[in-house]
């Protein structure tokens, strides 16, 4: 199947003009129209520094390699 993507904007009439698809004279097509819609501003790199900087110090008391091996033997005597 081949595909064709091409942006155009519907005139009044309801009439949509694509003159790339010429060469399609009298060939049987397959149409799906999609609104665009505006795309959501990318967050910055600003925003990951500050969520990181708010978030870096939550579990500064905790020892991870800890939580993580009594995590572990939990789940284990758990399912035992």
């Amino acid at each position: 199947m081949n595909a064709f993507k091409y942006s155009t904007v519907i005139k009044p009439e309801g009439i949509i003009k694509i003159p790339e698809l010429a060469k399609l004279e009298n060939q049987e097509i397959e149409i799906i129209v999609m609104l665009k819609t505006k795309a959501a501003p990318k967050q910055s790199e600003d925003f990951a520094k500050s969520f990181s900087s708010k978030w870096r110090g939550l579990l500064k008391e905790v020892e991870i390699h800890d939580y993580k091996s009594n995590r572990i033997e939990s789940i284990i005597q758990k399912n035992s």
